[in-house]
């Protein structure tokens, strides 16, 4: 079964945001603090590109992430993927909250 915050229509959600995000040049990424709460990193794609490599993209997260309630954005695929690594270390070595 899918996370709650990949069903519905994610999927279909997800794909017109990343569009959005490529289809103007401008868009800045708005990034994520150690919270998962959007902050601003600020670089373009093109900028993103220059300084991470030519493989990062957009990605389309929740504005609080993991939270199904909260509105898409798109995220620079660097931003998006060290903010789950942070996440992901950070349960690791300090564990959960949840009782199992």
């Amino acid at each position: 079964m899918r996370a709650p915050h990949r069903r519905g229509g994610y999927d279909r959600l997800a794909a017109a945001t990343r569009r959005t995000a490529y289809a103007d040049p401008t868009y800045r990424c708005p990034g994520k603090d150690e919270h998962g709460i959007v902050v601003r990193c600020g670089l373009t794609i093109e900028e993103a590109r220059a300084k991470y490599g030519r493989s990062v993209g957009w990605d389309a997260d929740h504005y609080r992430s993991g939270d199904p309630t909260s509105p898409l954005v798109a995220i620079c695929s660097h931003c998006n993927r060290s903010h789950g690594a942070a996440l992901g270390n950070r349960r690791r070595t300090q564990g959960t909250t949840r009782d199992y």
